[in-house]
């Protein structure tokens, strides 16, 4: 039994260089392989063909409960929620991956602040080279072109999308409203902060703070007074009264929250 367990485990151990592990292991998920590309950038997008079937039968139930309701008119077309997040340096390369929530079921645990209400389905996943906002959208011209398209119709036409991401990938996905994660941007500040050496509680508790006044404003009007303090340089102390930390809020953070913010 040891002998054929230590045989099975040299058959499976990738011996070569890169390029043929790369080549190898594609014989084990080339079912999965969705779109691919190996130069400049190596490239690769995976799904399962169940979860394509499963979105448009999400897709159909909803529909049917709006056609099922009273008033079908009035009510909402309930949007597909994406997220969109990396994580760096999984080995030699980075893996996106594409993830919806699913509006037809509920947790059976109860959901806490940091959590949704509803199940997560994995939609997508990019194995990439690189950072360069071309490779994500790549990967989303092939989502438009293969996975939207079924015999019920184009899925964003039937429905609206949003996508939840880092601001640093910017509008990457046409067919959905991008909306920028509050997360993201709160480490992009407290990054800024380390950079600028600015690294107190007392420095940073007060930048924090605006920040969330900005994030939590209830009304534009609210939004656009914090935002007129912020210009006209009434903040409230800490490193609020570092001049670059103004601009910083003015260029990066303002215009995301006001264009890119869940409403």
């Amino acid at each position: 039994m040891k002998y054929q367990q230590n045989k099975m485990k040299k058959d499976v151990i990738l011996k070569g260089d890169e390029a043929q592990n790369m080549n190898d292991i594609l014989l084990y998920v080339s079912s999965l392989i969705k779109d691919s590309c190996i130069k400049p950038l190596l490239r690769y997008t995976l799904i399962f063909d169940s979860t394509r079937d499963t979105i448009f039968e999400i897709d159909r139930i909803l529909t049917k409960k709006r056609k099922m309701s009273k008033y079908p008119q009035q009510q909402q077309n309930i949007p597909f929620v994406f997220h969109y997040d990396t994580t760096f340096n999984v080995g030699a390369h980075h893996v996106s991956i594409l993830s919806m929530r699913d509006p037809t079921k509920r947790r059976l645990t109860k959901a806490t602040k940091s959590t949704f209400c509803e199940p997560i389905l994995p939609v997508r996943v990019l194995v990439h080279e690189g950072r360069l906002k071309e490779q994500h959208e790549a990967f989303f011209r092939t989502i438009d072109g293969q996975f939207l398209k079924g015999k019920a119709g184009d899925l964003s036409k039937n429905r609206p999308f949003i996508l939840v991401s880092d601001h640093e990938f910017g509008n990457i996905w046409p067919s959905a409203k991008t909306v920028f994660c509050s997360n993201h941007m709160k480490s992009n500040i407290k990054q800024m902060l380390k950079d600028k050496k600015l690294n107190t509680d007392e420095e940073r508790r007060p930048v924090l703070g605006f920040y969330h006044r900005l994030l939590n404003s209830r009304s534009e009007k609210k939004f656009q007074e914090v935002v007129q303090q912020l210009s006209d340089g009434i903040w409230d102390g800490g490193a609020m009264k570092e001049q670059s930390v103004q601009k910083y809020f003015l260029k990066n953070i303002v215009p995301k929250i006001r264009d890119n913010s869940g409403r």
